[in-house]
């Protein structure tokens, strides 16, 4: 046809060109991009609008930019593909400022693409404006932008927002129930996650997808909730469409191995027909963080005779392996091999495995010089093993640069800031941190885990100075409130909303009508739900000592850290610490 210029026309090309895009023969269409223009056809609209997604597809974003510039009158087509082109290849500002330069009416491919732009940006300010112009310009009743609108609210953290639009929606498909699972999921409210997936099932509006389990999966994962993630594998095996091989099988695989039913994980992950990198990956990590550390690194060298390469994520679960297990020399090998025979550049998560290997073998010099020839500077996670291996070890002379470092770094958690101020309390030391920039006020956020129900709560913290006793007031206040709400067992119906918080005395006796002491601050709660190792209590608030506030004191950081189930005792202790003020 090529040889027989008369024989085409400009739907000839829009056509060929569609082909080339959909068969991503790239190299073939910039043929045809040329013959357009030998042709005279290249100033077609329908041509170059075909050739703008063209270029998108191909992530050539600066052609698609030339030949959209050339157009003399752009039509909804043309914006629409260089925003969406714009908006999927990194330019997001850009797409924006595209939207708001439109000459003509964008339609919902449009404002779905525009949304798009303001979920990568996190930013809800242009995002609402984009919603509150879909308001005024669109009749509603449009699924795609509903679901861009839900799907923007959600991924920039707005749940309340999006929980309103998802109830008030006339119509919802598979798209918009996965929409609200993935975003209490990946927003940390995975309870959530796992209700709206409940009803979602029980209703029988429409069924999960491959999307939909992945992310309820995700969600039994981080809350270690086996017995859901079992009832969601049941529910899998009932559904004739659902394979459980790739994405999903992967899933279910890092569900049961977070959940810590390695003999689950291991069968699911055999029965897989595709094994990826990701596939090897989580099982070695599973087995790793499982106290599975020979069996980890016995994978890693099956893995390798079946040719596939590791990543550092694989990298992380062996050099986790190798600290539970004891084995410095062979982590030390592997930490070499990533750079000098993968090419794998370390991360933090990789530096702080390696400290946290040398700190459980005692290695605590070691771990030190380790961190000096870092090739950047560490970070919380870094510093937070180290002083974890302190701790472990039972050595109280923490060197007092690793302290200020890490009472200055900005990438440290509430976790190591509170091991940090409970090793210094504990050692009976005292922490003196002269520096003239003021800290930056953090949030304290309480976690409290009732059976299978996860609570939280800001703690507004504005003033320049606030005293402990408020602080542990606004705690108490919150919990309780939250707590009565949420008690169900029938022994919590003799207990009023006061008559919750009593005192614990030093042997964790049972609390009776005592008056509240200053040195402790404990509430008794009744487990919502069965436990494994039985109906244990919980008390919260141990050892919130009063902490004077000098007069050189411009802020503070509240900090909080949770601990796990005792050994014998059976009780769930939560620690609010207050951390001592810096001089």
């Amino acid at each position: 046809m090529l040889h027989h210029p008369t024989s085409h026309d400009h739907f000839t090309f829009t056509y060929v060109l569609k082909a080339c895009s959909l068969l991503h023969a790239f190299k073939k269409s910039r043929e045809i991009h040329a013959r357009t223009v030998k042709s005279g056809h290249d100033s077609d609209i329908f041509i170059q609008n075909s050739l703008i997604h063209l270029y998108v597809v191909s992530g050539d974003i600066l052609s698609a930019r030339r030949i959209f510039d050339a157009i003399h009158s752009p039509d909804v087509v043309s914006w629409t593909s260089i925003i969406s082109g714009l908006a999927k290849n990194g330019c997001e500002e850009e797409a924006i400022t595209m939207f708001a330069l439109m000459g003509v009416r964008p339609n919902s491919t449009t404002i779905v693409s525009v949304l798009s732009a303001c979920s990568r940006l996190r930013s809800l300010e242009l995002g609402k404006a984009v919603h509150g112009y879909t308001l005024r310009n669109f009749n509603g009743g449009n699924i795609f932008v509903d679901n861009a609108v839900l799907d923007f609210y959600a991924k920039c953290g707005a749940l309340t927002s999006a929980r309103y639009l998802f109830g008030i929606m006339g119509k919802r498909d598979v798209v918009s129930w996965t929409t609200m699972v993935a975003g209490y999921a990946k927003g940390g409210c995975c309870e959530e996650a796992i209700g709206v997936f409940q009803v979602m099932v029980q209703g029988g509006e429409v069924e999960p997808n491959e999307a939909t389990l992945i992310n309820v999966l995700s969600a039994c994962a981080s809350l270690g909730a086996l017995s859901l993630g079992k009832w969601v594998h049941s529910y899998m095996g009932k559904r004739h469409d659902v394979v459980v091989d790739g994405h999903v099988g992967n899933a279910l695989v890092n569900m049961y191995a977070k959940c810590g039913d390695m003999g689950m994980a291991v069968m699911v992950f055999n029965d897989l027909k595709c094994k990826d990198l990701v596939s090897w990956s989580i099982v070695i990590g599973g087995m790793a963080l499982n106290g599975h550390g020979i069996q980890a690194l016995q994978l890693f060298s099956i893995m390798l005779n079946h040719g596939i390469s590791p990543d550092g994520v694989t990298f992380i679960g062996l050099l986790s392996a190798c600290s539970h297990a004891g084995l410095v020399d062979q982590g030390l090998i592997f930490f070499r091999a990533m750079s000098d025979v993968y090419g794998i550049t370390p991360e933090m998560e990789h530096y702080a495995c390696m400290v946290d290997m040398y700190g459980r073998a005692g290695l605590l010099d070691e771990a030190e010089v380790f961190i000096t020839d870092m090739p950047v500077e560490p970070d919380g996670p870094v510093l937070g093993a180290l002083l974890n291996a302190y701790k472990v070890q039972g050595n109280e002379k923490i060197p007092e640069r690793i302290s200020r470092f890490l009472l200055s770094t900005n990438g440290a958690s509430g976790g190591t800031y509170a091991l940090l101020s409970n090793m210094y309390r504990d050692s009976s030391l005292c922490l003196v941190y002269a520096q003239s920039r003021v800290l930056e006020i953090v949030l304290l956020w309480g976690l409290l885990w009732m059976g299978m129900k996860i609570l939280s709560f800001p703690f507004p913290c504005k003033d320049h100075f606030i005293s402990a006793s408020k602080a542990q007031q606004w705690c108490i206040d919150c919990l309780a409130l939250m707590i009565c709400a949420e008690l169900q067992a029938p022994e919590s119906s003799k207990y009023s909303t006061w008559e919750i918080f009593s005192i614990v005395e030093e042997e964790n006796s049972f609390p009776g009508k005592n008056t509240f002491s200053q040195r402790t601050l404990p509430v008794l709660i009744h487990s919502v739900s069965p436990c494994d190792v039985g109906r244990p209590l919980l008390f919260i608030g141990e050892r919130m000592a009063a902490a004077k506030l000098m007069a050189s004191l411009v802020e503070s950081r509240y900090v909080v850290a949770c601990g796990g189930m005792t050994t014998g005792s059976k009780v769930n202790v939560l620690s609010i610490s207050l951390m001592d003020p810096l001089l």
